[in-house]
């Protein structure tokens, strides 16, 4: 029997008291099947020692022995030292009451001798790779289970096993029968948690018990309704129209309260694995808490308010007064002090435009706005300088090469940066540039002022850092290197070719 050449190898221990039976089952055992190890042994004490000495995959032994038989044998394997390995009983024919006998202790397979000797040992070579196969595929298995079982039971996050096919199905059904099912279940509220009913909880991890505040698993699938909110039935009704429309891995996110009424905002996440999309039999949705992330979003609108509007308004409220003041008849020493007090006015402007900025940076930002793309950056943010520059007796140098895509944080990134170059340069130039290099388009920014000391250039990206006489609050280039960070991108100084100092923004295409 020709069977390739697989590496696989089996070990065999064969044990038989008759020796010219032992030498010609190893014979032909191992002339069937290459792959074939096989060791003897013509007592039950002798294979048991054997099977201490050595690893093997499979052991195959007669029934009728001195001192101990081949089912004393099995039954010591199987009792006494706990051992799962696969055992094939060959013996004699007219033994059915063995058979039946063996296969009740754990054999694995019963065959009886007799015949052409290429005929049976060709059988036998047959049941041993089956038999081992199967072994091996079933340790597999165990052990694939196990580590499942680990990390379901010890994951980090909370973990639930459900069966949503039922709900599949009335969800099809709806969807069938109704033409918007959105708006339906917003006419129908109820039927959220109809379907909600029909969903099997098959498993929970024990990371959730802790979560929800549960003593056990039980506890903790009886108490389900008090873990529900206004905003999980929403969450629910948007999980259920996913679910209808045939999708298989979706988020949202929801409010969940534990069982002694503690609310939790968190990310519901559903994955239902391929082999089971056309039922949904078999879901999975995990639970990851963001209540402190949404506590901090909560305190950032309410300083974005408060930026926005009472600041703003008082803000306005003194530039008013100090436009009043300036239109009448000042001394020297008083139009001095209402300069002063414009310039810092401005300070405090630029303040809460940065921080406001700042605030912002963690937020998406998209390329269209307005139903325009934003594709050249670099362009609107010249023209958007040129005034300034001009006041300032600089001329802006845009230098062609690739424009950037991104939204109104980038562009605040590239005008704080011609912003503060405008303010440094001590000459007549700005230079803007642009190119590719490994995936990324560099655009390098340019002044012909002093520059900055090697030394410094480390630490004027961190926030409150102030460079030179004109220096502001120390947020703007801090600002430029939060919003490069969350686009994916950094920031390098250095020194310009025109004297002054350079910074090299790289963001991805």
């Amino acid at each position: 029997m020709d069977r390739g050449s697989s590496v696989t190898e089996y070990r065999v221990l064969y044990v038989d008291d008759r020796p010219e039976l032992v030498e010609l089952a190893q014979l032909y055992l191992e002339r069937e099947d290459p792959r074939l190890t096989v060791d003897t042994a013509e007592t039950v004490e002798d294979g048991l020692e054997l099977l201490e000495e050595r690893s093997y995959d499979v052991v195959v032994s007669d029934y009728q022995m001195p001192e101990m038989d081949g089912l004393e044998f099995l039954e010591t394997l199987r009792g006494e030292r706990n051992c799962e390995i696969p055992f094939i009983v060959f013996t004699g024919r007219g033994r059915e009451e063995v058979a039946i006998e063996a296969l009740n202790l754990g054999a694995n397979r019963y065959l009886q001798k007799g015949g052409d000797p290429s005929s049976q040992y060709g059988v036998l070579a047959q049941a041993i790779e089956q038999e081992v196969e199967h072994h091996r595929s079933e340790l597999a298995r165990r052990e694939s289970e196990r580590r499942y079982e680990s990390l379901f039971e010890n994951n980090p996050i909370v973990f639930w096993v459900e069966d949503f096919s039922e709900m599949k199905a009335y969800a099809d059904q709806l969807a069938d029968d109704t033409e918007d099912l959105e708006s339906y279940f917003e006419e129908h509220p109820d039927e959220v948690k109809v379907l909600l009913d029909k969903v099997d909880i098959l498993d929970v991890n024990e990371n959730a018990l802790d979560y929800y505040g549960a003593e056990t698993k039980q506890e903790l699938m009886e108490n389900i309704e008090q873990m529900f909110t206004e905003e999980s039935y929403e969450a629910n009704k948007s999980l259920m129209l996913n679910v209808a429309n045939g999708e298989t891995h979706f988020r949202t996110e929801s409010v969940s309260k534990t069982l002694d009424g503690e609310r939790k905002h968190e990310i519901l996440e559903v994955n239902v694995p391929d082999a089971y999309a056309d039922d949904y039999s078999r879901v999975y949705l995990t639970a990851m808490e963001i209540t402190d992330r949404k506590a901090t979003e909560d305190r950032e609108a309410f300083l974005h308010s408060l930026l926005r509007h009472d600041l703003r308004n008082k803000q306005q409220l003194v530039a008013g007064y100090l436009e009043e003041i300036a239109e009448q008849d000042l001394d020297t020493e008083t139009t001095k002090r209402l300069q002063m007090a414009r310039r810092e006015l401005d300070q405090c402007n630029s303040i809460i435009d940065n921080v406001d900025t700042l605030l912002r940076a963690d937020d998406f930002d998209p390329c269209v706005e307005d139903g325009h793309e934003r594709d050249r950056l670099l362009e609107t943010v010249v023209e958007r300088h040129r005034e300034l520059a001009a006041k300032n007796g600089i001329e802006i140098d845009r230098i062609d090469g690739p424009s950037v895509s991104g939204g109104p944080l980038l562009e605040e990134l590239f005008s704080n940066l011609v912003a503060n170059a405008i303010t440094h340069s001590e000459g007549t130039t700005v230079e803007i540039s642009s190119r590719t290099q490994n995936g990324n388009v560099v655009v390098t920014v340019e002044d012909d002022g002093v520059g900055i000391p090697a030394e410094r250039r480390e630490r004027v990206l961190e926030r409150g850092e102030k460079m030179g006489r004109n220096a502001g609050s120390g947020l703007g280039l801090h600002l430029v290197e939060e919003i490069a960070r969350q686009h994916g991108g950094h920031v390098e100084v250095g020194e310009s070719d025109l004297g002054g100092a350079r910074f090299d923004v790289h963001v991805p295409q």
